[in-house]
């Protein structure tokens, strides 16, 4: 599916103690993806602890879910997107932009994240060029 022949396999959750059982339900994968959300990230250390058995790098698309266990991320810089939503409302409230013609902006600042001992307990090895672009927890 794609250029790279990724296969995508998912699993649904509906409280935090299925997230274990929804781990292995997911047979042999290559990673796992976390995405931001609050009932995962709650429950990441379920979701480590079977990655980490079974050898799955897990990524995540925040750097809470790296410091709660997964390898790595890269993610948004809210910091810098609090900033430039803060400039989009300046030009609005101060300068009496339209909203309705406002030019829609994305995010332009993203921040690599790696866990090593995370990436090591899953049998991951991080390269060189990587960590040190890296802010690693």
């Amino acid at each position: 599916a794609g250029p790279r022949d990724l296969e995508v396999v998912t699993q649904t959750v509906t409280t935090a103690n299925d997230i274990q059982q929804a781990v292995e339900a997911l047979g042999d994968v290559d990673a796992i993806y976390v995405p931001t959300d609050n009932m995962v990230v709650a429950g990441i250390a379920s979701l480590v602890q079977v990655a980490e058995q079974k050898q799955i790098p897990v990524i995540a698309a925040e750097a809470g879910t790296v410091e709660g266990g997964a390898v790595a991320t890269l993610g948004i810089d809210y910091t810098e997107l609090g900033r430039q939503t803060g400039e989009m409302a300046l030009r609005v409230l101060r300068d009496g932009e339209d909203t309705a013609t406002m030019p829609v902006e994305k995010a332009t600042e993203f921040t690599y994240v790696i866990n090593e001992d995370a990436a090591q307990r899953q049998g991951v090895t991080v390269p060189q060029a990587i960590l040190d672009e890296a802010e690693t927890v």
